[in-house]
């Protein structure tokens, strides 16, 4: 009874119990799984990316930040095999598939607000939309609202899809908690989301 409930042995146990839960964790971590950038080139010029991770592509607007998130989406669906969630907060799940194919067939906005799209470019446009729609494993959602989208409405979203892979176009639109200001409300958000990646996976 005496060594039972000894201090240090106590300790002993508990120490062990908690390495017994990091070991569990580590082998719940798929070591074979693979996930890319978009091109061998940027897979070995940036990190590597993990189960686990959270990364934010940020720069001024215009400089294809969704453009450049779309093909490492339908990449990593359709070449690595994953389920991939592509979120939006500015468009719906229609408006998500028209852009990616005006922006790969180079559809100007005058080319469009005056019907005179070049065959070859609407050929291009076509055959995009036909190849997002025949990757059976990446999902568009799109959600607007004009009150804001909580970080709860967008895990309940992920929760019906359970991906691999999520992509949530744009972070700045998701509101504020109460009366945050912009900085608190970002460092809230920014919270959540690692909370919920590394929970996870």
């Amino acid at each position: 009874q005496a060594v039972k409930y000894a201090p240090e042995e106590k300790a002993k146990q508990g120490v062990s119990k908690t390495m017994e839960k990091l070991a569990e964790s580590v082998k719940a971590i798929d070591k074979t799984k693979r996930y890319t950038w978009g091109t061998r080139e940027l897979d070995t010029s940036f990190a590597i990316i993990k189960q686990n991770n959270f990364i934010v592509l940020g720069s001024k607007r215009g400089s294809g930040k969704t453009a450049f998130a779309y093909d490492m989406a339908m990449k990593n669906a359709r070449d690595m095999n994953h389920k991939v969630l592509f979120i939006s907060l500015e468009m719906e799940e229609s408006e998500i598939l028209e852009d990616i194919g005006r922006k790969y067939a180079g559809i100007t906005i005058e080319e469009e607000l005056d019907f005179i799209v070049p065959n070859y470019k609407q050929k291009a446009y076509n055959e995009k939309i036909s190849e997002i729609k025949n990757i059976k494993n990446l999902v568009f959602e799109g959600i607007r609202r004009a009150e804001g989208v909580t970080w709860s409405m967008i895990e309940e979203i992920i929760k019906k899809h359970s991906p691999d892979m999520i992509f949530l176009d744009n972070l700045d639109l998701i509101a504020a908690e109460g009366k945050e200001n912009d900085l608190e409300r970002q460092k809230h958000i920014s919270a959540s989301i690692m909370n919920f990646t590394s929970k996870n996976r």
